[in-house]
């Protein structure tokens, strides 16, 4: 029977068996080719596409999910307003114009030296004794000096030398009120301040003056604000002056603190401990703040520059 009827079976080679016992042929199995120049190309193109897509990821974050909401406009007012109490600080007898100081200078009843290679422990004791029972405070700002002595009411004036006339020996030995006086004239600068004001001010009105706003009625997710440009000749003009104010604003506020720290670090240790200086906590506030607020502004206008025209957003 089997002489009479011959049946040709393909080659059959098992390869592999899975649980289902399932034989693999071998033209199932993809041969092994070698490593050519094609395949360092097709793994470029592989990578040029992951770089595309992420790009295009950061766009549409950029576009869709950073908004600028009108109101964020008006943080610039409130950076100005504090900027302006800052700059007032100690021109005025007032409790809020007075706390608001970047550096005060007092006298402590007893001083201590920690500084143990000192070659003359005895110069602490014998500042006390030359200080006495001295009482007395100086507060200084931008523009005024608040000082107050034997705990009387305080007296704030622009020139120090109106200030010192009504002072004697005995009650600022160590002419604290002239450090305080030096330290506003030479060291605080104000100049890029009152220029962080003047950019915040144009800011605000190049905004006002932008077309006018409104809700975006065609999508039936959370209502969006919409500008009717993208990349305007008023959009560069408003972050030339935002950019430029955060950037003073950061210069400024950070010369105010590292000027009134290095200061009154300076002026305890060379007090020997009978000087007490403090970095006005308000002043570090307003100044800290300010500039928080500059540059949320700031971030926040950045999303208008990478919005989409508005024809693109009612058609998603």
């Amino acid at each position: 029977m089997s002489s009479q009827s011959s049946i040709s079976l393909a080659p059959i080679e098992i390869i592999a068996v899975d649980r289902r016992a399932r034989v693999i042929r071998p033209s199932d199995v993809e041969p092994t080719r070698p490593v050519t120049g094609n395949e360092d190309i097709r793994l470029v193109k592989r990578v040029q596409t992951r770089i595309e897509w992420w790009a295009g990821k950061v766009r549409h974050i950029a576009r869709h999910k950073i908004t600028f909401s009108p109101k964020t406009m008006f943080l610039l007012p409130v950076t100005i307003i504090f900027l302006s109490q800052l700059l007032a600080g100690c021109s005025s007898e007032l409790s809020t114009v007075r706390n608001t100081y970047l550096i005060s200078f007092s006298y402590q009843r007893q001083g201590v030296l920690d500084d143990t290679a000192a070659a003359n422990p005895n110069l602490t004791s014998t500042l006390a004794q030359f200080v006495g029972n001295a009482s007395f405070t100086v507060r200084t700002g931008y523009f005024g000096l608040c000082m107050s002595s034997d705990d009387q009411k305080w007296i704030c004036s622009k020139d120090a030398e109106v200030l010192a006339s009504g002072l004697t020996a005995e009650q600022d030995p160590l002419n604290l009120l002239s450090i305080s006086a030096n330290f506003k004239d030479d060291v605080a600068f104000s100049g890029l301040l009152f220029i962080v004001i003047v950019l915040g001010y144009l800011t605000f009105c190049m905004l006002a003056a932008f077309p006018r706003w409104y809700e975006d009625m065609y999508d039936f997710r959370p209502r969006r604000a919409l500008l009717p440009f993208s990349a305007k000749p008023e959009t560069f003009g408003v972050l030339g002056t935002v950019n430029v104010g955060a950037v003073l604003a950061l210069v400024s506020i950070v010369w105010q603190h590292t000027a009134a720290a290095a200061a009154a670090s300076t002026a305890q240790t060379m007090g020997y401990g009978i000087i007490y200086s403090k970095v006005g906590p308000v002043a570090v506030g307003l100044g800290w703040s300010a500039l928080a607020l500059y540059i949320v502004v700031a971030l926040s206008l950045w999303a208008i520059y990478c919005m989409p025209p508005l024809d693109e957003l009612v058609d998603e």
